[in-house]
């Protein structure tokens, strides 16, 4: 299982991406903004991207800095 921050865009969505390839499952954690629903969110299309390519993902939408998180 590999946990990745910051995984909507950029390089934490490309780490997200290559993870699968390695043999690892993924939570892609990505804060939700503001007025997105949980099917439109960065961190859940990268989730759709991981399962098209079969891959295991889920999303995560905490703050990564909350300790309870």
């Amino acid at each position: 299982m590999v946990v990745v921050t910051g995984a909507g865009k950029g390089i934490g969505r490309a780490v997200c991406l290559q993870s699968p390839s390695c043999g690892a499952s993924v939570l892609v954690n990505n804060r939700r903004h503001p007025g997105e629903q949980d099917e439109q969110t960065s961190a859940a299309q990268v989730v759709a991207m991981i399962h098209a390519q079969g891959g295991q993902a889920l999303a995560n939408h905490d703050d990564a800095l909350d300790p309870d998180a």
